[in-house]
């Protein structure tokens, strides 16, 4: 599997944002300063996105680069909080 060339991914605020699908391999990257917290969740392939804020977890609070490994695919999804932000993926693609 190649990878695929690395995507800028705008996140609007306190909404679910897909920023990666049918994924087993990347790293997703901080690209802004802004929101102050980014949660991060998976679903698997196929499967219906998440709805709430309370199904993602905290990401990038100690480093601003994120490695998701799976053994199934997967679709990726980041949530801002309070504020819009950025993000860089490199997948597989």
């Amino acid at each position: 599997m190649a990878i695929g060339d690395p995507t800028i991914v705008a996140c609007p605020e306190d909404v679910w944002t897909q920023v990666a699908t049918n994924e087993i391999f990347g790293n997703i990257q901080k690209m802004s300063s802004a929101p102050h917290l980014y949660l991060y969740t998976y679903r698997l392939f196929g499967s219906p996105a998440p709805t709430l804020e309370t199904e993602g977890v905290p990401i990038f609070s100690e480093i601003d680069r994120h490695l998701v490994i799976f053994f199934w695919p997967v679709d990726v999804y980041i949530w801002c909080v309070g504020d819009a932000g950025q993000i860089r993926r490199d997948f597989s693609g």
